[in-house]
């Protein structure tokens, strides 16, 4: 029976529907507002993300039988909010520079964070696949949203194509579990398809689908062509708020069979392998977006790395990493927004030298937001790992340790790369443009928060260990850290 207290769950959701519409309406009919839709979307984000952070109603109550409120929900609810909150900032300097039409766009970030939000609530697979369809077809219009620029274009088709295929993987592995159990809640009862062959290829579909989103390897391929492609703030939207949000789902599904023996010898050799391949390719590319697409690669290795842990401390680290990563990689792809790239829009090493000259506020947003992704002290990447290593090292997977940090140190060239050329390599002529007050404020947001929760770490992990103790209770599993 449906009854008030579900509504009251899902208000994040329904503010940002209903800010879409609002955002939609005010552009159709109330042409002189257009220039401050994007305040309004920034507005939105903020009051569904007040919404998420209340507890107003008990944590093990499922809003319709299939959206839970626990700290798990509300953890990554809030990494996506921020994320819109952050992109919705940043993309009016991408509106006004390219001179299209916004509200289309905005409406994008809404609706998409809608979807991420019942995504990351869900225990059903047919609503996790409905939101999954959600995101998706947003995101497929906000990456090809630059009409003039054929990398964008063709950045969508391959988002779409690749993103249709994986969501197929997704839907059939469900219909394999829902043939197995008669039903289509993962969590729980998800335990016995481990040890069932049709139960385990419906995991694994699962998996693949989830895989694809998150970038993990060989299921990436996709990932430096359409980060390149989109508009960068679309890239910092997908890099952060997406891969959380399938993250949320790869965590329900993976976690109830991580201790069934075969399956957890996986994890590791996944964690190695994408970690592995993202830092080596990364090491070659030239385009600044490229570079950071091959290294959002890696870090899902790091992820991962907590994740084989098996443990409630590895799904700590794995919930307080992905924090870590999407601050710092928000910030990154912040400041290639604020750059109006060369003629084709790319900003590559060649085009960012001297930047410290011209434009010293630029410059040293951009270190301090790579060197968080280093994982330099003291800023909040270095915590993400520390915790993601301990956790590794509690389960005594020394090699696979061994190997991140070996992962980590390797990653520090390819970032300096971008530090060297802005700080140490001057260019003839400096470059000249404006950057919007919006873009520095966001970019300071970012900024403060790297810095001040590397230093100050202790309440956002207790934060994580209280997010994966609610993951491990709704899973059917022991909590322990």
């Amino acid at each position: 029976m449906i009854t008030s207290a579900d509504f009251v769950i899902i208000l994040p959701e329904l503010v940002l529907v209903g800010g879409a519409i609002g955002v939609l309406l005010l552009d159709a009919f109330w042409p002189k507002f257009v220039r401050n839709l994007g305040i309004l979307t920034v507005a939105v984000t903020v009051f569904a993300a007040l919404f998420v952070l209340q507890r107003t109603v008990a944590g093990d109550t499922l809003a319709f039988g299939a959206l839970l409120n626990d700290d798990f929900t509300k953890f990554f609810g809030f990494i996506v909010l921020i994320s819109a909150f952050l992109v919705a900032m940043l993309s009016t300097e991408f509106i006004e520079r390219r001179e299209v039409q916004g509200g289309e766009y905005l409406i994008g970030i809404l609706i998409c964070s809608a979807g991420m939000l019942l995504m990351t609530r869900s225990t059903n697979l047919m609503v996790i696949f409905i939101a999954l369809e959600i995101l998706s077809v947003a995101l497929y219009m906000m990456i090809g949203y630059d009409r003039v620029n054929a990398d964008s274009g063709e950045a969508a088709l391959k988002y779409f194509l690749l993103g249709a295929f994986a969501s197929a993987i997704f839907i059939f592995g469900a219909v394999l579990i829902y043939g197995q159990t008669g039903s289509m809640v993962v969590t729980g009862g998800a335990v016995p398809l481990w040890s069932t062959k049709v139960g385990s290829i419906g995991i694994v579909m699962l998996i693949v689908g989830m895989g694809f989103k998150v970038s993990i390897v060989p299921f990436h391929l996709w990932t430096p062509d359409v980060y390149q492609g989109a508009p960068a703030p679309v890239t910092a939207f997908l890099s952060s708020a997406s891969k959380a949000a399938a993250l949320a789902v790869l965590l329900r599904i993976v976690i109830p069979g991580i201790s069934t023996e075969v399956w957890y010898s996986m994890w590791p050799w996944l964690a190695a392998a994408t970690m592995l391949l993202g830092n080596i390719i990364a090491l070659v590319q030239e385009d600044v977006k490229r570079i950071l697409a091959y290294s959002s690669i890696a870090h899902v290795g790091f992820l991962l790395m907590a994740l084989a842990a098996g443990t409630g401390l590895g799904a700590a680290g794995v919930i307080f990493y992905m924090l870590t990563y999407a601050l710092a990689t928000i910030g990154s792809f912040g400041v290639i927004a604020a750059l109006p790239g060369d003629e084709r829009g790319r900003v590559d090493l060649h085009y960012i030298r001297g930047l410290s000259r011209s434009h010293p506020w630029l410059a040293g947003f951009m270190a301090l937001f790579v060197l968080s992704l280093a994982g330099v002290p003291p800023l909040i990447g270095f915590t993400g790992k520390l915790v993601a290593f301990r956790a590794t090292l509690a389960s005594e997977l020394y090699a696979l340790a061994i190997f991140g940090a070996l992962n980590a140190a390797m990653a520090v060239y390819y970032y300096l790369r971008i530090i060297i050329r802005m700080y140490m390599e001057p260019r003839a002529e400096p470059l000249r443009f404006g950057v919007q007050q919006m873009t520095y404020a966001s970019l300071t947001i970012v900024g403060i928060s790297v810095v001040m929760l590397g230093i100050f770490p202790d309440h956002v992990i207790d934060l994580a260990k209280r997010s994966a103790a609610d993951l491990l209770v709704a899973t059917g599993m022991m909590v322990g850290f």
